[in-house]
């Protein structure tokens, strides 16, 4: 791509490697005995920040991301879905919907009381449905992530999160997107089925 014509944000990678070395030299919260005891609930906003090639074609909506994290053997482990509504700026381009389903690993390092950092990484499909002028086009592709974020505890179980991710689409030409999410969390004890299950 042109460099000219993008803005790809390079500070991004310099703070989730940071964030993923700082977390590699802690402790980890969660322990063998820890794993699958809770669920955190997590709905938050997300948008795409940066600009490149792909941006002078679509200009991307805001987005919604919703996920369950729940500790692991080592790390947390998350499932979710972001979706995205990308409208065309040319008359012959359709615009589309980007659906990401995903699963991924991660650290939490506790800074201060109440203030934890978290780095890690996801991947998945992101299915991206065109609204054509001849009809629906589908088109499914396999999409990686890499994420630092930081959390605040709240009152009565809730947890305010901001993350920066950068996504990368595996297409013709890679398409990276730069995100900023910020949401609420709420936690849950897991019922003893779905722990069964999970172990």
């Amino acid at each position: 791509m042109n460099r000219h014509m993008n803005r790809t944000y390079p500070f991004v990678h310099p703070i989730l490697i940071l964030a993923i070395t700082l977390l590699s030299k802690g402790t980890l919260n969660a322990q063998e005995s820890d794993a699958f005891t809770t669920l955190d609930i997590q709905l938050a906003y997300t948008s795409n920040f940066n600009r490149t090639e792909f941006h002078n074609y679509w200009e991307a909506g805001q987005g919604v991301r919703a996920a369950i994290e729940t500790p692991f053997y080592v790390g947390k482990t998350v499932a979710g879905a972001q979706v995205i509504s990308y409208e065309s700026k040319m008359d012959r381009i359709p615009g589309f919907e980007s659906y990401y389903l995903f699963l991924g690993w991660g650290m939490e390092k506790l800074l201060i009381s109440g203030v934890t950092i978290t780095a890690g990484f996801q991947a998945g499909n992101d299915l991206m449905i065109f609204k054509a002028a001849g009809g629906i086009v589908r088109e499914s592709e396999l999409e990686a992530s890499i994420f630092s974020g930081i959390a605040v505890t709240l009152p009565h179980k809730y947890e305010l999160q901001c993350t920066i991710s950068r996504q990368v689409l595996n297409t013709h030409r890679r398409i990276v997107r730069d995100f900023i999410t910020l949401g609420i969390g709420y936690t849950i004890a897991t019922p003893t089925w779905l722990r069964d299950f999970l172990e």
